[in-house]
């Protein structure tokens, strides 16, 4: 049996060919990853292949059909999957279509990892978006991935307020979807002016994208986002949207100088930390401009943070909890918000300590954590 290879089975031949390097480095690199995308299926280059660990590795080898082992790893004893980084383009695409969230980390020639893909569910078929189907316009409502289904709303009975919808196959929506992108892919367009090292916003359909230009490929644009420099911290986007965001963000700043608003930030007092704001619309064609009023708000416009509290973090885990959950509230808040944090604000922020020792936070068999689990699952 040896002799005429029919001693393994195929997915035991498979084992062997199927590196599975994770040293302790890039497990910690990998667990810091993991927990910045949760819901995210991480895909982590090691051993020559992108490796999926845990529970990543049961959806990934169930969406693909792949091999699926149980290995002593330096995450201790784990289920592992994975494909080679030849296939990442077609293999990411079919986790995706298949309504995950994919995120591929790609190995340095440092033993560091950098972002290869970002995929979000949500940009598969966004939600908004109008498509051509018989003649007739539709707008994407709604997306089931587990049904494989897409619920439509007819554009021209929408205007007569008639909401009709219908239902359609996945497939057969994002195939008029992927048409539609190369149809505009194929008309000209008016050129837009960035290069690496630009900061940038982009608006998508799903959410908005700030950082820096980092690179600037032939399909795709990666926009670095941390502020504290981590390699995984950054979004590559398709070109075409990229760019597709920059001249809306155009189209906004030339509007006509009757819609134009300037905005000016004065201090309200000397050596003072608040300041006045003065927003003024500006009409060339307005004869009562003269006559307008600047509305004016007042904005804590915080310094950089410096500790001052010698017992920083000093309290029992129940304080620490709250204050932890008290820091999130507020950052949820800022984001919202779109703003900086006030010296208020960062006071909080600095009581935030991370749940290293607040493992009973995250048990649900703890009775006497009861509450505290149920917020923090709530909360996050």
């Amino acid at each position: 049996m040896i002799q005429s290879d029919r001693y393994l089975s195929d997915k035991e031949r498979r084992s062997i060919d199927f590196p599975l390097e994770l040293n302790a480095a890039s497990a910690a690199e990998y667990t810091a990853l993991k927990a910045q995308h949760p819901d995210t299926l991480v895909g982590f280059e090691a051993g020559g292949n992108f490796m999926f660990y845990g529970e990543d590795a049961a959806k990934v080898a169930k969406v693909l059909n792949s091999a699926l082992f149980t290995r002593e790893t330096a995450l201790g004893e784990a289920q592992v999957t994975g494909f080679p980084p030849s296939l990442w383009a077609r293999k990411s695409k079919e986790l995706w279509s298949a309504g995950n969230d994919v995120y591929l980390a790609g190995l340095n020639e440092d033993g560091t990892h950098h972002q290869t893909k970002h995929l979000h569910k949500e940009d598969y078929l966004p939600i908004g978006s109008i498509i051509n189907m018989d003649g007739r316009k539709f707008r994407i409502d709604g997306v089931d991935f587990d049904k494989g289904k897409v619920s439509l709303q007819d554009m021209a009975l929408a205007d007569l307020r008639m909401p009709i919808f219908r239902e359609e196959p996945l497939s057969v929506v994002r195939e008029l979807y992927e048409q539609q992108d190369e149809a505009l892919d194929a008309a000209p367009e008016k050129a837009v002016d960035y290069k690496v090292g630009d900061d940038v916003v982009v608006d998508l359909p799903t959410r908005t994208i700030e950082g820096k230009i980092g690179y600037v490929g032939e399909t795709d644009v990666r926009i670095d986002t941390s502020a504290q420099g981590q390699s995984w911290d950054n979004e590559v986007i398709n070109k075409r949207q990229f760019e597709d965001g920059l001249r809306q963000n155009e189209q906004v700043t030339t509007q006509p100088d009757d819609t134009v608003k300037t905005v000016a930030i004065y201090p309200a007092e000397e050596n003072r930390m608040p300041y006045d704001i003065v927003i003024q619309t500006i009409g060339s064609k307005s004869p009562t401009l003269d006559a307008v009023e600047p509305e004016r708000s007042t904005l804590e416009l915080a310094g950089n943070f410096h500790i001052t509290d010698d017992d920083l973090g000093v309290g029992g885990p129940k304080q620490k909890f709250a204050r932890n959950i008290e820091a999130i509230r507020t950052l949820f808040q800022l984001e919202q918000e779109h703003r900086g944090a006030t010296a208020e604000e960062q006071q909080v922020l600095s009581q935030y300590v991370g749940w290293g020792g607040l493992a009973d936070a995250f048990d649900p068999g703890k009775d006497n954590w009861a509450k505290e689990y149920a917020e923090l699952k709530g909360l996050l």
